[in-house]
C-alpha cells in the first residue's frame, strides 16, 4: 500500500511543481488594468494565429491574436500577439479607456519559455469620448523573479 502511494506521489509531482511565471507593471495604470499577470503556460496555435495563455489569472485573456510572425528556420519563429483587457468607450461623451495587451517572444523547437516574453499595454484613455482624442501611451511589464 506504501508503494502504491508513493508512486502516485511521485508521478504527480510534476504537475505540482509548475510555477507561475508573472509580469509587473513599471508604471502606473488605470483603474480596471491589472498591474501583474500570471501565466502558468503559454501555447501557440498549430496554426499559428493564435496564443493561448494557461492559467488561473483571469485578468488575461485565454487567447490573443497573432499579429506578426518572422521565422528563423524551421524550428525557431519569432511573433507578436495581441489581446484586449479592457475596453470600455461610454456614450454620452462618458470616459473612454482602452488596454491592449501585447505580447512578443519566440518559440523554440515547440516551446515558448515564458521569461523570454516581451509583455507591455498599450493605454487609450480619454474624459470625453464626443470630444477629445483619447491620451496613449504603452506600459512595458517586467518578470517578476522573487
Amino acid at each position: 500500500m506504501k508503494s502504491v502511494v508513493l508512486a502516485f506521489v511521485l508521478l504527480a509531482l510534476p504537475a505540482f511543481s509548475q510555477a507561475q511565471t508573472c509580469f509587473r507593471a513599471t508604471a502606473a495604470l488605470p483603474d480596471g488594468v491589472a498591474s501583474i499577470l500570471c501565466v502558468d503556460k503559454v501555447v501557440l496555435t498549430a496554426d499559428e494565429k493564435k496564443l493561448e495563455l494557461v492559467g488561473q489569472d483571469y485578468s488575461v485573456p485565454a487567447f490573443l491574436d497573432v499579429i506578426h510572425t518572422s521565422r528563423h528556420n524551421e524550428d525557431k519563429l519569432n511573433f507578436k500577439a495581441q489581446g484586449a483587457l479592457v475596453d470600455i468607450w461610454q456614450s454620452g461623451c462618458g470616459d473612454g479607456l482602452s488596454a491592449k495587451l501585447m505580447v512578443s517572444g519566440r518559440t523554440e523547437y515547440g516551446e515558448i519559455y515564458p521569461q523570454y516574453l516581451s509583455v507591455s499595454v498599450e493605454v487609450a484613455e480619454t474624459n470625453d469620448t464626443c470630444h477629445s482624442e483619447p491620451s496613449k501611451h504603452t506600459v512595458p511589464y517586467a518578470l517578476i523573479t522573487e
